[in-house]
């Protein structure tokens, strides 16, 4: 189940329906692990935007199973660690790799090279 998902659900719960409390243990669960698992999930995340949006997700799942700020501190600050990680490979990946080569000069051909290449090919026109 994703961050998302599982704001979802808290939402519905929040909401004021009807779960047993088995249920909101579950969902508790489910929002600590996903703090104590954060940097194997960010490392999974290869786009900003996707961390960012983690972000956010973390930052409204945290108060509702009593997530400390420091752990939600911990949290966004691993996150922020990856994007810019992420920066620092996008910048990386496009800086030039070396001097661009120059072109070949242009071959100038005049009439009479033009005419000893196809010399082979011509016939006499008697």
């Amino acid at each position: 189940m994703t961050a998302e998902d599982i704001d979802r659900v808290a939402d519905t719960i929040a909401d004021g329906w009807n779960f047993s409390d088995l249920i909101s243990r579950e969902v508790d669960d489910a929002i600590r692990a996903e703090f104590d698992n954060v940097g194997s999930y960010c490392d999974d995340i290869t786009s900003e935007s996707e961390l960012s949006d983690y972000a956010d997700t973390l930052k409204s799942l945290g108060p509702r199973a009593g997530i400390s700020t420091t752990a939600l501190d911990h949290a966004l600050g691993r996150i922020e660690e990856r994007i810019a990680e992420l920066g620092e490979h996008s910048y990386r990946s496009s800086e030039p790799r070396g001097l661009p080569k120059a072109a070949p000069a242009p071959e100038a051909f005049d009439d009479a090279a033009l005419l000893s290449l196809f010399d082979g090919l011509r016939r006499p026109l008697d």
